[in-house]
């Protein structure tokens, strides 16, 4: 798990669709969109949440989540989505056309950096571990602690259970709204 957001990346060659397994390849590309885009997002008072790049030739969508402190508005979005829009327009750093889409993470927001982690201590939160990382794969509990290694994770009052960062395949804060439980089952 790396510092800045997650970022998928897909292409297109000819007829044929090629997705860029090359962590090297696809780290540089996701390095230089983050590159382009969070000094926009920041010099607006937000943070870069996630960067998706998904599809191939004209289908393609990068997809920007955008948040802040006690949450964004469409006015904020849309002018980011703008402002983001003409630098990626300058400096032209995906090999496809693509449609750009800018969002709030939403209500169960992505944990990504140690940060993330370290804001939401004491919420709900599902974490996804990756293949072969323990016997559970998907766990529900309440974040206890965060630090730079990983985090420990309250799941059904026994003690806390240790995860490496590098061990989470994703991580979901679950926001508690009294009334609210389409998909929380």
């Amino acid at each position: 798990m790396g510092h800045g957001p997650p970022f998928l990346f897909g292409a297109e060659k000819s007829n044929e669709v090629v997705t860029i397994s090359n962590i090297e390849q696809a780290s540089a590309v996701r390095e230089r969109l983050i590159e382009l885009i969070e000094p926009v997002v920041t010099a607006c008072g937000h943070e870069l949440v996630e960067v998706e790049y998904r599809g191939s030739g004209d289908r393609s969508l990068l997809r920007v989540y955008i948040d802040r402190p006690g949450g964004t508005d469409l006015e904020a979005i849309a002018r980011l989505s703008r402002e983001i829009s003409d630098v990626l327009d300058v400096h032209d750093p995906l090999p496809d056309h693509y449609v750009l889409e800018c969002s709030s993470p939403g209500v169960d927001r992505p944990l990504r950096r140690p940060a993330d982690f370290q804001r939401f201590i004491g919420g709900r939160t599902r974490i996804r571990r990756r293949s072969g990382s323990g016997s559970e794969r998907v766990l529900e509990g309440v974040l206890e602690a965060a630090d730079e290694h990983g985090i420990d994770l309250m799941v059904g009052g026994t003690a806390p259970v240790r995860l490496r960062y590098d061990e989470i395949e994703s991580a979901q804060h679950k926001a508690d709204i009294p009334g609210f439980s389409k998909g929380r089952e």
